[in-house]
């Protein structure tokens, strides 16, 4: 079970080894950045009950959550969560990665809730949730790329060749994500001194009946086993989607 928890970011060590130096003449490329470091200090989204960084350097745009809220953890895990990258400093949700992809049937998710439905959390111990968060982990080893380079968009990999990758982790009770996107997996370069934007999307519960949102269809088959019905707080937080953004600087050479 632990070898599956890591096995995206054993993937992107491992291409580190074999690559060795850069590729220039195409997309694939070493993923050199899994270690960078991240020297903006993290920032809190109280909606997404999520810490958050992001920043770049003149070859990628890096950024990194930490999600320690039990509820906000299983629904990143069943719903899904995109991330979007706008290289004109907008709000656009052109270009993306969708990680982890949403559950499209998720049994393990039977056993996250009280069966009472008076309070949404772990029905056993902190060790047995963070079971349950592992074997729904184990399972995401792709992701969805939208907008990127033509031979790239669709399912993927979650450790790339071509540099962009997205990982989830677990250390403690601190769900990690994190994501590289290389410049040159863009449609279009950032023009230098530009600002970059990015927009986290962490998916409520998608609405069935033919309902679509005001950025297209829901995905999934409409909600996963799971949360009972009610009106609890943690239930709410399950249906909506959180949504923030965050502007990078440009790099100062």
């Amino acid at each position: 079970m632990v070898f599956s928890l890591y096995t995206c970011l054993v993937a992107g060590i491992l291409l580190v080894t074999i690559t060795g130096k850069a590729q220039t003449n195409s997309l694939a490329g070493p993923v050199i950045m899994i270690s960078h470091p991240y020297p903006e200090k993290m920032q809190y989204n109280d909606e997404a009950r999520t810490w958050y960084t992001a920043h770049r350097d003149t070859t990628a745009v890096f950024v990194r959550l930490q999600i320690t809220d039990a509820v906000q953890q299983k629904k990143i895990l069943q719903n899904g969560l995109e991330l979007w990258v706008d290289i004109k400093g907008r709000k656009n949700k052109k270009t993306g990665i969708t990680f982890p992809i949403p559950a499209k049937r998720a049994t393990t998710m039977q056993v996250q809730w009280t069966p009472s439905g008076e309070e949404n959390v772990p029905a056993t111990n902190d060790r047995n949730a963070t079971d349950v968060l592992i074997k729904q982990m184990s399972v995401q080893r792709e992701m969805q790329l939208t907008g990127f380079a033509e031979e790239l968009n669709g399912r993927q990999n979650c450790t790339h060749p071509s540099g962009i990758y997205a990982t989830l982790n677990i250390h403690g009770d601190t769900l990690i994500y994190k994501a590289v996107i290389p410049y040159r997996v863009l449609p279009a370069q950032p023009e230098a001194g530009s600002t970059i934007s990015i927009g986290v999307v962490e998916k409520g519960i998608p609405f069935t009946g033919g309902m679509t949102g005001g950025d297209g269809p829901m995905m999934g088959d409409g909600p996963p086993p799971g949360p009972p019905s009610g009106g609890s707080d943690s239930m709410m937080q399950m249906m909506e989607d959180n949504v923030f953004w965050y502007k990078i600087k440009p790099v100062i050479k």
